[in-house]
């Protein structure tokens, strides 16, 4: 449901950039599409405000109704109050939206070729959000299981809408699929193509996730724990923020612990420390700190590790040997 609220709200900011455009520009300006789109937009604007008959104010109240029952889940009761919205040139947006929830609510319900059907039509009738339509007919080919179908309405987003405000998720979808037919190489090339040009922070870290995870099954481990480095390090956000944090921790021991033959770099240990520290398992935090002293003596920030590992003997109410060690940092780096 999430998802489709941020489709429909970016639909929003995109009705308000096309009349925003207006304002500065003439609709003469506008290429044909624009000024196609904002015909369209201000005509359903003004009869939405200002419903011209009985028939356009029952099916914005059918809409609305969908809406609630949607929101609260009852996706039947939602269907039914939505297929009662008619196509109308009158207010086109109001029908697309309603189209879009439909749509949702097949997919949900477990109706894939009902959903399918939807978007289908909803891409012949909709010359406002078409890329949209295809998105989200191409993510019920792919709940469905038939991804190259799935592939190729993507590649046709990308083809005919390249500057889409979805273009990233359309990649992104995309990656999804070749993942799902198990070809992890070309997976892996959207992927990255995705990290090189997105400005989205939590798609970084949604894709970031996807490679550590694909680089743990080819055993390449060292690879695994830097992109769940990356997301620590660059702040970025995730649905669960824990989940990198719980990961690094995770196969950082079992690469302790089965793979004695890697040497796990000095900043991957500080990143499992600092993460055991957060959660309070100061000894464990305390033994890692200790380990990058004695086998990286010259690493970058080595005061701040030193520091560090007094302070989880602070936390830990190990007192005296804090000061020992606070005593020792003072005369290590006061020269």
């Amino acid at each position: 449901m999430k998802k489709l609220i941020l489709f429909l709200s970016i639909s929003i900011i995109i009705i308000s950039s096309i009349e925003m455009t207006v304002f500065l520009a003439n609709v003469g300006e506008l290429n044909q599409l624009e000024s196609q789109q904002f015909k369209i937009l201000k005509l359903s604007k003004l009869t939405e405000e200002n419903p011209s008959n009985v028939d356009l104010e029952e099916e914005i109240a059918n809409y609305k109704i969908g809406l609630q029952f949607y929101q609260q889940h009852n996706y039947l009761q939602a269907i039914s109050e939505l297929l009662k919205v008619n196509y109308t040139t009158l207010n086109l947006p109001l029908y697309v939206k309603s189209q879009f929830i439909l749509g949702q609510c097949y997919k949900n319900n477990g109706e894939l070729d009902k959903a399918i059907e939807v978007y289908q039509n909803l891409i012949l009738d909709d010359p406002i959000l078409t890329d949209y339509s295809l998105f989200f007919l191409a993510q019920a080919y792919y709940f469905k299981e038939d991804y190259r179908k799935s592939i190729n309405i993507l590649e046709q987003i990308i083809e005919n809408f390249p500057n889409s405000s979805i273009i990233y998720k359309t990649q992104y979808q995309i990656a999804q699929n070749y993942l799902a037919l198990k070809d992890t190489l070309l997976a892996v090339k959207y992927y990255q193509e995705i990290l090189e040009t997105t400005k989205d922070n939590q798609l970084k870290a949604e894709i970031l996730l996807q490679l550590s995870e694909i680089f743990w099954q080819e055993k390449k481990y060292i690879d695994s724990l830097n992109y769940l480095y990356e997301i620590l390090d660059k702040g970025y956000r995730l649905k669960r923020n824990s989940e990198p944090e719980e990961l690094l921790v995770r196969r950082f021991y079992k690469i302790v612990e089965n793979e004695k033959d890697i040497d796990v770099p000095d900043y991957l240990i500080i990143k499992c420390a600092d993460t055991l520290f957060k959660y309070r398992q100061y000894k464990q935090a305390h033994s890692l700190y200790e380990e990058v002293i004695k086998t990286f003596p010259k690493a970058q920030d080595i005061e701040e590790t030193y520091y560090k590992r007094a302070r989880t003997l602070y936390y830990n109410k190990e007192y005296n040997q804090s000061i020992e060690r606070c005593k020792e940092i003072i005369l290590k780096f006061s020269q």
